[in-house]
């Protein structure tokens, strides 16, 4: 979502920012270098790709969850945060 080093979120390419975030971790996982994923994953289904990457890999993904109040670089409004945080699935 950076256009022009600036962060614009747009909802209509949501889908095809998640499948170039998985497109980038694969790659880097069959150059055999290691990945870190930062992302908003909040359901187990939205998880379920990368383990199935690092499956493929022969490796076991890790968890790093935060329960921490964190500084929101996105904007993202805090009734939105609330919502997302209320849908978690550990």
């Amino acid at each position: 979502f950076m256009r022009d080093g600036t962060y614009a979120f747009d909802r209509a390419r949501l889908d095809q920012a998640h499948a170039h975030c998985l497109l980038r971790a694969r790659l880097a996982l069959e150059a055999g270098r290691s990945c870190v994923v930062a992302n908003t994953f909040i359901r187990r289904w939205e998880m379920a790709p990368y383990h199935h990457l690092a499956a493929e890999a022969g490796i076991k993904a890790m968890e790093i969850v935060t329960r921490l109040a964190c500084v929101n670089i996105h904007g993202v409004p805090t009734d939105v945060i609330e919502r997302m945080r209320a849908r978690w699935e550990d």
